[in-house]
């Protein structure tokens, strides 16, 4: 007897059915094999400690017996192993992956903090290396970020006071018959007489060093060229201005006017009746400074050069033993006065230490070089000559002076020095002292020759940075 049709179909689905459910059965026992296999790898990874290896693994299996838990345990335990390892970044991504799990919520604030700390160590790392170079102002840029990490702070003031003394800015100066200042507008204030032309300084700005002492005025502007103004007793003024350019210090002496180059070249122009010109094209200068017939350069050796009437100062510093030479080696500025040929002070130049110390070189008749008081004149940030003294300002704000005074002549005050202990800058020249305060305020004494002194008490003076 035939089949019918209807039963073929009905045994075929059977067997179909049978067979796919032969097949699933199978298919779930080789996968429940493979996530037991897998599993148990995945659990001697964890015992050997090899996280990696285990997370792969248990990544896998979804939600086989605890996987989902072993997973995270996993993970944990190789965030711990970053985080020991101080890979704090690999280590932070995963406990944040992690959320609530344990306390990865604690370890991310810890490396957070730890991160910063890392940041704050490479910073300090970095600016301590340029403050081993003398690179104080890219030290102190990077100090003043982490001011109260380790002993920045300690380390913000002594770039502060190196920058100070390493700087050639001028806001003051101090002339025969003159005295100026540079205003906090960048402008000119003077006093005294106008016979040379001098102070014909109106349309000045943007000045950031200044120096005066005869018939020539000598700005320095923010972008480094001069401008120059007055002439020789004879008439002669200074037309070649293009030349200066690209300055980082200026000077000026009775008849002329100097400038260095950021390369280390000098410029010189004006009345050459000493040789004191014969600085022009002078190279490897570092700092330069003017008396009243003369010019003194300090070079990358740490050697001073004169041109000029220097009424011995090259000599002198020529004759000096090894070990006093010795000392100049660690001078970072100079600062030069006097060598007028009859008249009293016959010239000598001090130089600032980076210890904030001084030497000097040149004329002592009136103890104007004699620093032998160590605890007095210590910790210097700025030096400034006057024909026959020297002042000294300290990083604290007081200053102190060498020398004597002539008969009813008080450009050394022992009564003003006194009073004040915010003092941010000096100056000093012909008899003439002049200090400035943090507030701006200038405060003049000495010789009031064709009323030089009527900037006492002027407010609006630039305050230097630091």
């Amino acid at each position: 007897m035939k089949m019918s049709t209807s039963k073929k179909i009905i045994i075929w689905y059977s067997i179909v059915v049978t067979t796919i459910t032969a097949v699933v059965t199978i298919a779930a026992f080789i996968k429940r094999e493979e996530n037991r296999s897998n599993y148990k790898t995945a659990s001697d990874y964890m015992t050997s400690e090899q996280y990696k290896d285990a997370i792969d693994l248990f990544e896998n299996l979804n939600t086989y017996k605890d996987s989902d838990e072993k997973l995270n345990e996993a993970k944990y335990n190789l965030a711990l192993d970053y985080y020991k390892e101080e890979d704090f970044e690999t280590a932070r991504d995963i406990f944040i992956e992690l959320g609530d799990y344990l306390d990865s919520k604690i370890y991310v604030a810890q490396i957070d903090f730890k991160l910063i700390e890392q940041s704050q160590d490479f910073l300090y790392n970095t600016a301590f290396l340029y403050y081993q170079n003398e690179e104080f102002e890219k030290a102190l840029e990077i100090y003043e970020t982490i001011f109260d990490y380790k002993d920045s702070k300690t380390f913000i003031l002594d770039c502060q006071k190196n920058i100070k003394r390493t700087s050639h800015n001028n806001i003051m100066a101090a002339g025969i018959n003159n005295s100026i200042t540079i205003t906090n507008l960048g402008h000119i204030k003077t006093a005294g007489i106008n016979g040379f032309n001098q102070l014909s300084v109106d349309s000045w700005e943007k000045i950031v060093s200044v120096d005066i002492y005869g018939t020539f005025t000598i700005g320095l502007q923010e972008d480094k060229t001069a401008v120059i103004t007055g002439q020789t007793y004879s008439g002669i003024k200074i037309s070649d201005s293009e030349r200066w350019n690209d300055l980082i210090d200026v000077a000026a002496g009775e008849q002329f006017v100097v400038g260095l180059k950021s390369n280390g070249d000098v410029i010189a122009d004006g009345h050459d009746g000493d040789h004191q010109i014969d600085a022009n094209g002078w190279k490897g200068i570092i700092a330069i400074d003017a008396g009243s017939r003369f010019v003194v350069g300090l070079t990358k050796t740490k050697e001073l050069i004169f041109a000029g009437y220097d009424n011995g100062q090259a000599d002198k510093f020529d004759s000096l033993s090894n070990e006093q030479k010795e000392e100049w080696k660690d001078v970072v500025n100079i600062s030069a006065s006097g060598g007028q040929k009859l008249g009293r002070g016959g010239g000598h130049t001090v130089g600032l230490k980076s210890d904030g110390t001084l030497v000097a070189v040149g004329d002592n008749s009136f103890g104007q070089c004699d620093f032998s008081d160590t605890e007095k004149w210590s910790d210097i940030v700025k030096v400034a000559t006057g024909d026959w003294y020297t002042v000294g300002l300290k990083s604290n704000g007081t200053v102190v002076m060498s020398g004597k005074n002539f008969e009813n002549c008080y450009y050394i005050d022992e009564k003003i020095l006194n009073e004040h202990d915010n003092i941010v800058d000096i100056a000093a020249g012909y008899g003439q002292t002049m200090l400035l305060t943090e507030d701006g305020e200038i405060i003049c004494f000495g010789f009031d020759d064709e009323g030089k002194d009527q900037l006492n008490a002027f407010k609006g003076a630039m305050i230097p940075q630091y």
